[in-house]
This record gives structure tokens, C-alpha cells and sequence, in this order.
């Protein structure tokens, strides 16, 4: 074994302990929160790629190894988008956007993996959120200080010592007589969909604490608000609807089909009532930027025209054809991953998210913990994509898209490689606290063997020099028959 894979597999073996994994949890989710980047030759390195470099052997081990539980489909799928983006780059621009390709893989399978073997159990789950929360607790100032008066302070102070500016959204956008803040991340709207992510998700992890429940999501809600972006708002209403709906009438067998299928009766109701389509009227009546609306209606057009022209491996990073007057920026994660790396890309990644969203809903032997986490789980990814029929996603929201993507799979699969050795003992516990009724709980002896004749009752064998121990003489055997 050379040296790196021996640091490599002594971090993988870190990770295995409940410590090693919150600890790099933590500097995942930390490193996403940080602005800025330093170049190594022709290279801007982030901190969230930083950790992910160094992070890719041990997690790339613990996958392989089986560690985090077995290979399943959507971590094949998820590989074979990359290997198809690569494609795409290669075939369309050649080996001058390589270093492109290079950012990609460590973004979206670096992010993945992340994910997929640093949580593997509900414990890891909460911490995965409480770091987040921690995370935005931290940027709560910086975030009220960029809205209320424009002044980049975070920016500011790291650009210091890093480079803030390259890839930092430049523009200061005034929306209800206040400041959009974009804090540390490429765009405002950004910043209110990585937000967006912990709404059903803080719901229910603090299930127990009515209070704590209630502070932490409208915590959340209010660091959406401030981002003053409609996509942001429109998924955090879906969400807490969706809430609202389980709480009222989660006693129904099947009421989340039941959800499924009014919202699809309504939406079609609403669209043939509304003037202008249920679309139309939104952009015109319920987001902030009616023109921006209006212009993501033309780019959806444009865009899907430049989809059936490549279909197969999309234009890559090349330039789409659209009318002059139409900037260049393509609002919609789906769309654009269509046409940059045509229509098998896209059902890649689809396929993952589709897979592993199907295999969690039916995930079974869960206690009501986990149960709670992923009714979390689904409301928040239902309302992440939402928000991405709204918005392109690039930086640092890349990788947290694909960690909670990878940090799905525990409902189904990592649990059992996560919880095999301590389900056992947490049964016991529970057993001990909640006894069933007309059974006895004798307290638990440590280091005991009990007697084959009452290990049901739990009676301890005798020394060999209690006299009750005496063994009986034994019967002669019968007359003919060998002892």
C-alpha cells in the first residue's frame, strides 16, 4: 500500500467512528458557507473544492468498500452523468475546457459521495441540518448588514486574505426599497434555495420540542424572506403547505396520492381559468419580477429548440442561438442540463433522483424517528425542484444539491451498514423503557452465562461450591444396555 492510500484508508477509517464522521461533516457543510478562493496556477480553488479534493480518496474507499452500505442504482447513475458530461465538454469544446470537466466530477460526484457515506443514519441526519442551521445562524448578520444597507461585509473582510471578487454577483439589486444579499454565494436567489432546503426538513427533525420546532423553521423562513426571491418563497410555501396537508390528514391511508392527485386536478382547473395560464399568471401577478418571468417563458422556448437540435450530447459549453436582445443566462437547471449535455444527461440524473425518491417512500423498517426525517426529506426535495425549473445552479449550491441527494440513500440502503452493530442495543433500550405489558424486565448482569435450564427466566447458574449445586448420582443404566 502506497502512502496515499494508506492517509487515505486512515481516513476512511476515521470516518467510521460516530466523531471522525460529524467531524467531517462539519467541515463539508462549513466549507460551503465560505466566500471567496485562492488560485494555484491556473486553478481558483474554494474551500468547498479543497475539501472535496482531500475528501475524495477516504470517501471514495468507504463507497467502494461497501462500508456505507451496497453500490445501488442511483450511485451508478450519478457516475454515468459525469462520465456523459465529460463526454459532452470533450466532444463539443475539445481539451481546452478539461479543467471544466475536472470541476464538474469533483462537484457533482465529490458532492454525492459526500452525502452518501457521511450520513448514514438518523443521527448523522440531524447533524447534517444542525450544521446547516449553525451555518446560516452564523451568516444571519453579515445577511441583515448586505440588506439593509448594500455593503458587502463578508465579502470584505475574506477578501483580505482571498480573492471575493472572480465568480461574485456584482450587482446591487433593490427589491421593496432593500438590498438583495448574496452573502456567500453566486446569486441571491442562491442563497434563498440552499435556504429553502432546511424548511420541512427543521420541521420535523425538532418534532420533540414544540418551541424549538417553531423558532428554528421560522428561522429559516425569515433567511428565505430575505434573500426577496420568489422561487425561494414559492418553495418554502409549497413545503409548509405540504406540512399543513400531513398534519390535517396524515390518519388517511394514502394521503399523500390523495395530495398528488388534487394538486394535478387544481393545477389544470387553475390553468384553464386564470388569464394567460396558470403560468402566465403567476409571472404576471404573483413573483416579484414580472419581466424576469416573461423572459424565462422566451428562454424555456429557445432553449428547448436548442435541445432538439442536440439532442444527444447537447451543445456543451458552447454558446445556445437565441435572439440578440436575450442575454445569455439560461434560468432553468433542467432545461440547461439538457441542452449542454443532451436529453441521455439529463434522464441520468433524473433517473438517479427519481430511483432513490421512489425507494425511500418505500423504505421499510423505520422506527418513527426516521419516518418523521423523511416526510422531511420528500417535502424539501420536492420543493428543491421546484425551484430549479426556476433557476441555474453553479459554486457551492452544486455540491449541497448533490450531498442531500446522497444523504437520501440511508432510508434504504447505508442504514443497515450504519446501524447494524447499534439497532440491536437500541431495541434493548426501548424494550427496557417500554416494557409490553405482562412481561417482566429483570435488570440486565454483565458477564453472566445463564443455565440451560433458565435462560428465558434469566436465572444465574450457581458456583460449583453452592451446596444446592450438588450433582445428583446417576442411575444405573439399564441391565444389556452400554453406558
Amino acid at each position: 500500500m502506497g502512502p496515499a492510500q494508506g492517509r487515505g484508508a486512515a481516513a476512511a477509517g476515521a470516518m467510521d467512528g460516530a466523531k471522525g464522521g460529524s467531524l467531517f461533516l462539519m467541515l463539508f457543510i462549513a466549507s460551503l458557507f465560505i466566500p471567496g478562493s485562492f488560485s494555484v496556477g491556473p486553478i481558483g480553488l474554494s474551500f468547498y473544492k479543497l475539501f472535496l479534493m482531500a475528501a475524495a480518496l477516504p470517501l471514495g474507499l468507504h463507497w467502494i468498500q461497501g462500508r456505507a452500505g451496497p453500490i445501488i442504482a442511483p450511485d451508478i447513475l450519478v457516475l454515468a452523468f459525469c462520465v456523459w458530461q465529460a463526454l459532452s465538454i470533450l466532444v463539443n469544446n475539445g481539451m481546452s475546457q478539461i479543467i471544466i470537466v475536472g470541476t464538474n466530477i469533483l462537484e457533482v460526484a465529490g458532492g454525492y459521495l459526500a452525502g452518501r457515506v457521511l450520513v448514514r443514519s438518523a443521527a448523522d441526519y440531524r447533524a447534517f441540518f444542525r450544521y446547516f442551521l449553525t451555518g446560516l445562524l452564523v451568516l444571519l448578520p453579515f445577511v441583515l448588514v448586505e440588506f439593509l444597507t448594500g455593503r458587502r461585509l463578508l465579502k470584505h473582510l475574506l477578501g483580505v486574505v482571498l480573492d471575493t471578487e472572480t465568480g461574485a454577483y456584482a450587482k446591487r439589486e433593490v427589491r421593496l426599497g432593500f438590498v438583495r444579499p448574496a452573502v456567500g454565494f453566486p446569486h441571491p436567489i442562491l442563497y434563498g434555495f440552499v435556504c429553502s432546503i432546511a424548511v420541512a426538513n427543521t420541521y420535523y427533525i425538532y418534532a420533540r420540542n414544540w418551541l424549538g420546532r417553531m423558532i428554528r423553521t421560522g428561522f429559516v423562513v425569515f433567511m428565505i424572506f430575505l434573500s426577496l426571491s420568489s422561487a425561494p418563497m414559492l418553495s418554502a410555501a409549497l413545503q409548509i403547505g405540504m406540512i399543513g396537508w400531513d398534519r390535517i390528514v396524515r390518519f388517511l391511508r394514502g394521503h399523500w396520492f390523495l395530495f398528488v392527485l388534487i394538486g394535478v386536478v387544481s393545477v389544470a382547473v387553475l390553468h384553464m381559468l386564470l388569464p394567460g395560464g396558470l403560468v402566465g399568471y403567476t409571472v404576471n401577478e404573483v413573483i416579484f419580477n414580472p419581466i424576469g418571468g416573461n423572459n424565462r417563458i422566451e428562454i424555456f422556448r429557445y432553449g428547448l429548440e436548442e435541445v432538439w437540435r442536440h439532442p444527444l450530447l447537447g451543445i456543451g459549453r458552447n454558446d445556445w442561438a437565441r435572439p440578440f436582445w436575450q442575454h445569455g443566462s439560461v434560468d432553468n437547471f433542467w432545461l440547461l442540463t439538457a441542452m449542454r449535455y443532451g436529453i441521455p444527461g439529463l434522464l441520468l440524473l433524473v433517473l438517479a433522483i427519481g430511483i432513490s425518491a421512489t425507494r425511500i417512500m418505500g423504505a421499510q423498517d423505520l422506527d418513527e424517528e426516521e419516518t418523521r426525517y423523511r416526510t422531511g426529506y420528500m417535502i424539501a426535495l420536492c420543493g428543491m425542484v421546484l425551484v430549479l425549473c426556476t433557476v441555474a445552479i453553479w459554486g457551492a449550491p452544486v455540491p449541497f444539491v448533490m450531498a442531500y441527494l446522497g444523504a437520501g440513500v440511508w432510508f434504504y440502503a447505508g442504514r443497515a451498514a450504519a446501524e447494524t452493530d447499534t439497532r440491536p442495543a437500541r431495541r434493548s433500550a426501548a424494550a427496557a423503557r417500554h416494557p409490553r405489558p405482562g412481561r417482566k424486565t429483570l435488570p440486565a448482569r454483565s458477564g453472566i452465562v445463564t443455565a440451560s435450564a433458565g435462560p428465558e427466566r434469566g436465572i444465574p447458574p450457581r458456583r460449583p461450591s453452592d451446596p444446592r449445586r450438588a450433582v445428583p448420582p446417576r442411575r444405573p443404566a439399564p441391565s444389556g444396555r452400554r453406558t
